[in-house]
C-alpha cells in the first residue's frame, strides 16, 4: 500500500472556496483551510482563535454607527451613532452623549470625514454637519450645521423650479435731447459701440436694442427695447436667452450733446436655477478633504456631481471667475447616471461610483484644467472604504467581490484587482467594513467586513509579502454582528442579541485577554457570587477563574453563582464561541497517480500547537495533561508543544478538524501528515 508524507497547510492562504475543492494544481491549495470558523489566520503562518468580545455598553435600538476619531495620537475617541443621538467613548468608557439630527433610518447611509478637531458628516436627506471637539475639555463637544457660503446654482428645469422673471431696466435721456446727441451703455464689463440719439423715439429704441443684442455677454435676440411714450425713458427688457437672470445694473456714458443720462432698474431678474443644495434638492452624499479643499461627491438631486471649495476656505464654493484657488464644479459625464458613492484621496483624488471607479487625472486640482478619467468599471457598494499599503479597497457593486484600486505601472493607469477570487463564498453583501492597520504583536493589516448574514469575515493583507488571506466567518451565540469600527489597534463591534426573548444592541470590542463574547471580567475577586451580568439576563454562560474552566452557570437576576469561591482571582464571564479549523481535502500525487478521488486514510497526524489547550481533533479530545509527568492540582497551562495522533476511517477527503468546546487558547501553527491510499 503506498504512502507519501507531506506538510499540509499551515493556513497562511486563508479560507478557500468549495468550488476550489479539485483544484489541486493551485498552490494555495496545500496552504489554505477549508474552515476556519471563529479563528483567523496568522501572517507568519498558522491559525488561532479570534480573539473574545468585552462586553462595554447596551446602546440604543435601530441601525447605529461606528465612527472612530482621532483628536491627536493620545487622544483618540469612538462615537457611537445611534437615532439623534452620538455617544462618546474613550477606552472603552462612555465620556458624554451629544445630539444629531439623523435618525436611526439614515445612519445606513452617512459618510464622514475628519480634519484636526473637526468631523464632518454628510447624508444626502440632512444639511451637512459638524461635529468638534472642546480644544481643552474632553467631554464638551458642539454639533451644529455648516454655514455654507456661495453655494453652486443649478438649474433642474422641472416643476420645482423656481419661476423665472424678466429682468427690466429703465435708460432715461434728459428731456432736453431732441436728437443728435451721442452715447454709449455699459452692460457688466461690455460696452456697446457710440449710439446716436434719433428724433424719433421709437427708431433710437430700435438703436439701443441691436447695440445691446450686439454685446458679447448677450444673445442676438433676447433683448427688447421700447420707448415708454413719455421723458425720453426707454424699458429694456432681457428675455428669452437673457431671461431669467439677475443683470448688473447698466450705466450710461455721454460722449456728445451735453444733457444727462441715467438708468435704474424696475424689475429684478429671477433665474429659474436655484442652490444645488437645500432641503428640498437634498444635499452632498460624501465628503472627504484634498489639497486644501473640502470635497463633496454626489447630492440626492445631482448624484453624479463634484464639488471642490475655494482653496483654504472648506465652507465657501465660490467658482469666481476660474482662478486658481476658486471653487470647481463638475460632472461625471458618463454613458449612465453613476452615483458617487466615495471620494477618496489618494495619491490622485479618487472617485468610486455605482458604475465605475474614477480619478482626477490633473494636478493640482484647479478649475482650468480639472478633468476626470474613468479607470475601472466594477462599481462600488454603497459600503465605506479602507485604505491599506496605498491601495484603497472596496466592495464592487455586485456584493460578491472585494477589490483593491491602485495605480498599475505596467498599464498606467489604476486597476481593481480582486483580493477574494479564492475566498468568494465569504463575501456576502456586505453592510460595512474597516481595517486595523498593524497592531502591537504583527504589523499585518486585518480588514473586517460585515455581512448581511451578521457574520464577520477578516482579511489579513500584507502587500509587500504578497499576503493575502480570508478568515472566518466569526459568529457569535444569540447574536449578529451589525457594523465595526476602528479606532487604531481597537476593534469595535455593534451586535444585535436576543437576550431573555428581547432584541438589544450591544457595543463590544475585540480583547485578546477574553476567550468569551460580551464577556466581562473581575480582577482579585473573592466571592462565590458574580453581579453585573443582567445584560446577559437568563443566559448559559462559560465562567473561568484563573483560567481554568468551571461548570456553566444560568444568569438570573444579573448574578451567576460560581462552583467554587475563589480567592482574589480572576474570574471572567461570557457566552462561548467554537472555533474550527479543517484541512482541505487531502490530494498529492503517488506512484500510482493523483489520490484526490481515491479512499485515503490519514495514519499519522502531528500538530505543531503554539500555547493550546484543550482541543479535539477529528471529535476526539487531545489531553492537555500526563500522568506521569504533569500534576493534577494544579491548572494546566497553555503549553506549546508537538503532539502526534494516529487517526482512523478511510474517505476520499482524509480532512483535519480542530475544534473546541471550552473557552481556552488554541493555535495550530502547522500540520505534519502521513497518508495511506
Amino acid at each position: 500500500m503506498p504512502r507519501i508524507r507531506r506538510i499540509q497547510s499551515s493556513f497562511n492562504s486563508g479560507v478557500l472556496d468549495p468550488r476550489l475543492a479539485a483544484r489541486i494544481d493551485l498552490k494555495a491549495y496545500y496552504s489554505g483551510a477549508e474552515k476556519l470558523d471563529n479563528a483567523i489566520c496568522l501572517p507568519q503562518g498558522g491559525a488561532s482563535r479570534r480573539d473574545g468580545l468585552k462586553y462595554i455598553a447596551t446602546i440604543a435600538s435601530g441601525d447605529a454607527r461606528l465612527i472612530p476619531f482621532s483628536f491627536n495620537t493620545e487622544q483618540t475617541y469612538m462615537l457611537v451613532a445611534t437615532n439623534t443621538n452620538i455617544a462618546v467613548y474613550k477606552n472603552g468608557v462612555f465620556l458624554v452623549n451629544v445630539a444629531i439630527a439623523h435618525t436611526s433610518a439614515q445612519l445606513a447611509n452617512i459618510n464622514w470625514t475628519q480634519s484636526a478637531d473637526t468631523l464632518i458628516i454628510t447624508h444626502k436627506d440632512v444639511a451637512p454637519i459638524k461635529v468638534v471637539r472642546d480644544s481643552v475639555t474632553e467631554t464638551t463637544w458642539t454639533v451644529s450645521t455648516i454655514s455654507l457660503t456661495n453655494i453652486p446654482q443649478h438649474d433642474y428645469d422641472d416643476a420645482s423650479s423656481p419661476t423665472p422673471v424678466n429682468e427690466v431696466q429703465q435708460v432715461n435721456l434728459d428731456n432736453g435731447w431732441t436728437g443728435g446727441e451721442t452715447f454709449t451703455l455699459t452692460l457688466n464689463v461690455s460696452t456697446t459701440t457710440t449710439l446716436t440719439n434719433n428724433a424719433t423715439p421709437a427708431t433710437t429704441a430700435t438703436i439701443i436694442q441691436n447695440a445691446l443684442r450686439a454685446l458679447g455677454n448677450t444673445s442676438d435676440t433676447g433683448i427688447t427695447v421700447a420707448y415708454s411714450g413719455a421723458n425720453n425713458d426707454y424699458n429694456v427688457t432681457f428675455a428669452g436667452d437673457d431671461g431669467g437672470i439677475d443683470w448688473p445694473q447698466m450705466t450710461g456714458n455721454i460722449i456728445s450733446g451735453g444733457g444727462a443720462i441715467s438708468v435704474s432698474t424696475t424689475t429684478d431678474g429671477v433665474s429659474s436655477a436655484e442652490d444645488v443644495w437645500s432641503a428640498g434638492r437634498g444635499w452632498p452624499h460624501t465628503v472627504t478633504f484634498y489639497e486644501g479643499r473640502m470635497i463633496f461627491g454626489g447630492s440626492k438631486s445631482r448624484p453624479q456631481g463634484i464639488w471642490l471649495s475655494v482653496t483654504n476656505d472648506f465652507f465657501n464654493f465660490d467658482v469666481g471667475t476660474g482662478l486658481p484657488d476658486e471653487a470647481i464644479v463638475a460632472v461625471l459625464d458618463t454613458d449612465q447616471v453613476n452615483e458617487i458613492r466615495a471620494v477618496v484621496p489618494g495619491r490622485q483624488l479618487e472617485i468610486y461610483t455605482s458604475g465605475g471607479e474614477f480619478v482626477v487625472t490633473s494636478t493640482p486640482s484647479i478649475p482650468e484644467t480639472f478633468s476626470v478619467a474613468r479607470q475601472t468599471s466594477y462599481g462600488m457598494a454603497n459600503v465605506r472604504t479602507a485604505s491599506i499599503d496605498g491601495a484603497t479597497l472596496y466592495v464592487q457593486r455586485n456584493g460578491q467581490s472585494f477589490r483593491e484600486f491602485l495605480y498599475s505601472f505596467g498599464e498606467d493607469a489604476h486597476v481593481s484587482n480582486s483580493m477574494s477570487q479564492l475566498s468568494t463564498h465569504l463575501i456576502n453583501t456586505p453592510v460595512d467594513l474597516d481595517a486595523a492597520r498593524g497592531t502591537a504583536t504583527t504589523d499585518t493589516n486585518y480588514v473586517y467586513l460585515v455581512n448581511t448574514s451578521g457574520d464577520v469575515v477578516v482579511l489579513n493583507t500584507l502587500r509587500e509579502q504578497q499576503i493575502a488571506a480570508w478568515s472566518g466567518p466569526w459568529t457569535t451565540l444569540n447574536g449578529s454582528f451589525k457594523r465595526v469600527g476602528v479606532l487604531d489597534t481597537e476593534v469595535y463591534f455593534i451586535i444585535e442579541r436576543t437576550i431573555s426573548g428581547s432584541t438589544v444592541n450591544y457595543l463590544e470590542i475585540l480583547d485578546d485577554d477574553y476567550l468569551t463574547d460580551s464577556g466581562k471580567q473581575y480582577v482579585s475577586h473573592s466571592s462565590s457570587i458574580v453581579t453585573g451580568l443582567s445584560h446577559l439576563e437568563g443566559e448559559t454562560v462559560k465562567v473561568k477563574i484563573n483560567g481554568a474552566m468551571q461548570p456553566d452557570a444560568v444568569v438570573s437576576s444579573g448574578s451567576i453563582t460560581l462552583a467554587r469561591t475563589p480567592s482574589a482571582e480572576l474570574v471572567e464571564v461570557g457566552l462561548g464561541y467554537n472555533p474550527t479549523i479543517k484541512t482541505m481535502p487531502v490530494s498529492d500525487d503517488f506512484q500510482d497517480g493523483p489520490t484526490l478521488n481515491r479512499e485515503k486514510r490519514i495514519v499519522r497526524c502531528t500538530i505543531n500547537s503554539y500555547l493550546t489547550l484543550g482541543i479535539h481533533v477529528n471529535g476526539e479530545r487531545i489531553p492537555d495533561r500526563q500522568l506521569d509527568i504533569d500534576t493534577f492540582d494544579d491548572v494546566p497551562d497553555p503549553s506549546s508543544k508537538t503532539t502526534e495522533l494516529y487517526l482512523h476511517g478511510w474517505s476520499q477527503k482524509a480532512q483535519v478538524e480542530i475544534t473546541q468546546i471550552d473557552s481556552t487558547p488554541l493555535t495550530v501553527l502547522a500540520l505534519d501528515l502521513e497518508v495511506s491510499a
